[in-house]
């Protein structure tokens, strides 16, 4: 299995729709807390990827925090 660049998504976050599902390491970096915070305290709702990964919507997170994104 290929490791996902989690730097790269969000260095090129600002070039991705408001529709993007980011994986929720990514989206921790971009709010910048930690992927424990962003579980615990879920200020984006969560949506399903996989069985086991969950992600965020990118145009939730632009709304909390406009200059994160």
């Amino acid at each position: 299995m290929a490791a996902t660049d989690y730097d790269a998504i969000v260095a090129n976050a600002d070039k991705l729709p408001d529709a993007a599902i980011l994986p929720d390491k990514a989206s921790a970096k971009l709010m910048g807390i930690s992927i424990w915070t962003l579980r615990r305290n879920n200020p984006v709702p969560p949506i399903k990827i996989s069985q086991r990964r969950t992600g965020r919507r990118l145009g939730d997170i632009r709304k909390l925090a406009p200059a994160a994104a």
